[in-house]
């Protein structure tokens, strides 16, 4: 609102009626505001809104009372009509009204076939590349065991509804996996628990290390992405086509997550009482497994669609919301061609 708001002086904005006063409003002032959010730069830049329906002004608190004052007083539009405004550039927010796909190649340092590929989109478990850099950077002990929680099991639950199926591992409350163990799950399987468990036990806050991984992101000069969660399950985890592969080369630049993106795992975990049991690590993406990349990560919200990263020698592409699995391979071979 700041940003957007147009200021007024105490003395115009008083010839606004506010409702039900009784008074009617001056019509040069009206003219010239109505629409407007207006800030009044006499006072503490308090916000008002000019309703050119009714010709009165709306104070507005920056609390659920204001927005609430927005939404009874705002217009509908369909999401047809959404997409026929451009989204501005400056809030790192993705185009929920997005219908096409966006891609781009990467190869030798620059950036070719690129369509739609400054477009903020939701990156869902391509966020999971970050997360693997970040892990790297803390130098974990991997042979340390954590031991699972129900809150670690219920993990995805924070951002999706409890029937919702999402991209796990037979993971049960009370299973001793290593951390190596975890690492083969969250790349491997996309397993969203193995995230949150990782970033849990990485030796940071939960809060600290959703911050390294936004430093990470400017240390590498990315301005149109944002992390919120470690998995990619939270649709504010948001970029671009061209810098999620700037992200993607750095991560298949390392050994350790280059392989691991393409294998799939058998892990075991220690119980409670002693006994030991098998979990399978199923890598899911057997269709793009079929081109013989390097690496690959692959993701999918239903505000994402499909999203993959994939290096095949020196080059790198990243397609993100694509509509179908065939599309999705479809656009492969040809940024690969």
């Amino acid at each position: 609102m700041r940003t957007l708001g147009v200021g007024i002086l105490t003395m115009d904005l008083e010839k606004i009626a506010i409702p039900w006063s009784g008074k009617s409003s001056d019509p040069a002032i009206l003219k010239h505001f109505s629409g407007y959010i207006v800030l009044q730069v006499q006072s503490r830049g308090e916000a008002w809104y000019i309703n050119p329906n009714d010709g009165f002004r709306y104070y507005l608190p920056n609390n659920e009372e204001g927005l609430n004052i927005l939404r009874s007083l705002g217009v509908g539009a369909s999401n047809n009509e959404l997409r026929m405004i451009a989204m501005n550039a400056t809030q790192l927010y993705a185009t929920f009204t997005f219908t096409a796909y966006a891609h781009v190649k990467l190869d030798a340092g620059k950036f070719s076939q690129a369509y739609y590929a400054d477009n903020i989109l939701p990156l869902a478990s391509l966020t999971k590349l970050m997360t693997a850099l970040v892990i790297l950077d803390t130098k974990p002990d991997w042979e340390k065991k954590i031991i699972l929680t129900q809150e670690d099991i219920q993990y995805p639950k924070i951002y999706v509804d409890p029937d919702d199926v999402t991209s796990e591992v037979d993971f049960q409350e009370g299973d001793a996996i290593t951390y190596q163990d975890l690492w083969n799950a969250l790349l491997a399987s996309s397993s969203n628990q193995a995230a949150g468990i990782l970033a849990k036990n990485s030796g940071f806050t939960y809060k600290e290390f959703i911050k390294k991984m936004n430093d990470k992101a400017k240390s590498m000069g990315l301005k149109k992405t944002r992390f919120t969660d470690p998995s990619g399950l939270d649709t504010l985890n948001v970029g671009t086509a061209k810098e999620m592969a700037i992200i993607a080369r750095a991560a298949f630049n390392v050994s350790k997550i280059k392989t691991t993106t393409i294998k799939s795992f058998i892990i075991r975990a220690l119980r409670p009482d002693d006994t030991t049991r098998t979990i399978a690590v199923i890598n899911r993406n057997q269709s793009i497994l079929k081109f013989g990349p390097d690496a690959a990560k692959s993701g999918f919200l239903y505000e994402a669609q499909r999203n993959v990263a994939y290096q095949e020698g020196s080059a790198v592409v990243v397609i993100l919301h694509a509509r179908t699995l065939t599309e999705k391979n479809t656009l492969i071979k040809k940024l690969l061609k």
